[in-house]
């Protein structure tokens, strides 16, 4: 019994030795006992606010979420606590050096730790203003999915936490191919797809088919560039946000102003990404007719573009003063025997007529059952022939009236 003082006598001295060893290693003494897991020189400083761990590859935020850096590096603002949903928003909105930026999974979020010294267990050098508290993973704890793994910069430790607790966040990209970390498990959803848009109005919102998000088991981060999305039917938003296994998600944009211009709008689930691409109209003329009086006078029929008319030959040409209110010209014709008269077919808008020479036009009284309008013809009788998508109609009272005509037709 008489030993045991001695016993803990050096187990004091062993623990205080560790301390001191810890504390040199920290203060970066060259001779201290401890080795220094993270050592400065294992990193390069990028001048930008980030840092590269050269024997991971990976490229650190300096600062963790919340702090930035005005005179020297994580001096404004003080270190923000948030759950892991906002943590994995908090990396698809970073901007810093032209984004890219993602939660780290527990094993890159440990190859940070300094194994000597604590409160902060981290290079205080290269990220300063550590709280030494939890920083979260991507990493889902397997066994329980309300919780994931985060990295507690007290003494190094990892641990699970519940995901709507509030942790700190340092983001990371690039690297290697970490096939041995267990990276985003949980979170990358199965791959989904948009269908193109092409012919589609200038300037105008194209909405894409509905995908549904499957294949994950916990909220992934949702962003979007160069459109906006909606989650089951809400509004639309370009903010960043989460989005749960069995959410819907649509997306929008808005088109080119230029014909034959192709937009894309680019939709990312948790590191999945699909591009929604619309193509407006090529800039086409449908339609060409001449005046029988005056052959001089021609009338153009544009896809998208209206009616355009020229006096001397097609040298030159003038868009009409009141165009169709649907601008997808597809046939024009002008009245036997009155050719200040002229009449149009325009896909979606169905009949105009214009009766000043093509200057001015408004819509027919009535319209086909159809409004996608193919094509026009008259007879010398003045008898109103339109093609559309539903098969043939006719007017014999100038557009306004309108039958359909498609017996023996294969409709």
């Amino acid at each position: 019994m008489h030993r045991k003082p001695y016993l803990i006598a050096a187990l004091l001295a062993l623990l205080s030795a560790a301390f001191e060893a810890g504390a040199a290693c920290t203060a970066g003494n060259p001779n201290a006992s401890v080795a220094e897991s993270t050592p400065t020189s294992a990193f390069t400083d990028n001048g930008n606010g980030t840092v590269t761990h050269n024997l991971t590859g990976l490229t650190w935020k300096q600062c963790a979420e919340g702090l930035s850096t005005t005179t020297t590096a994580c001096d404004t603002g003080s270190a923000t606590a948030m759950t892991w949903s906002a943590a994995l928003s908090a990396a698809a909105t970073s901007g810093l050096d032209g984004g890219g930026w993602r939660l780290p999974n527990k094993k890159e979020l440990e190859s940070l730790v300094k194994r000597c010294g604590y409160t902060p267990s981290i290079n205080q050098t290269l990220f300063p203003a550590t709280p030494p508290m939890l920083f979260w993973s991507s990493s889902t704890y397997v066994p329980s999915s309300p919780s994931a793994w985060g990295v507690v910069f007290d003494v190094g430790d990892s641990g699970a936490d519940g995901k709507t607790n509030g942790g700190y966040v340092r983001l990371v990209r690039g690297g290697q191919s970490f096939d041995s970390f267990d990276s985003q498990t949980g979170i990358t959803p199965d791959a989904f797809s948009f269908t193109a848009q092409t012919d589609a109005a200038r300037s105008g919102v194209a909405t894409s088919n509905t995908i549904t998000v499957t294949g994950i088991n916990s909220a992934a981060y949702i962003r979007i560039v160069g459109g906006t999305y909606s989650i089951n039917g809400g509004a639309y938003t370009a903010v960043a946000g989460t989005v749960n296994n069995n959410d819907t998600v649509t997306v929008r944009q808005t088109s080119s102003g230029s014909y034959s211009t192709l937009t894309t709008a680019t939709l990312t689930i948790g590191g999945v990404n699909s591009a929604f691409q619309v193509a407006t109209l090529n800039l086409a003329v449908s339609s060409i007719v001449v005046d029988p009086v005056a052959p001089a006078i021609l009338y153009a029929g544009f896809d998208d573009a209206g009616v355009y008319k020229s006096t001397d030959s097609g040298a030159n040409w003038t868009a009409a003063t009141i165009q169709p209110a649907n601008t997808r010209v597809m046939a024009l014709v002008i009245q036997p025997g009155d050719s200040a008269k002229l009449y149009a077919a325009t896909y979606g808008g169905g009949a105009f007529k214009s009766a000043d020479s093509g200057a001015n036009w408004s819509a027919c009284a009535t319209q086909p059952a159809n409004l996608n309008l193919l094509s026009l013809t008259m007879d010398a009788a003045g008898k109103l022939y339109a093609g559309s998508e539903a098969g043939v109609f006719v007017s014999s009272d100038g557009c306004t009236n309108w039958a359909a005509i498609n017996t023996g037709l294969p409709l």
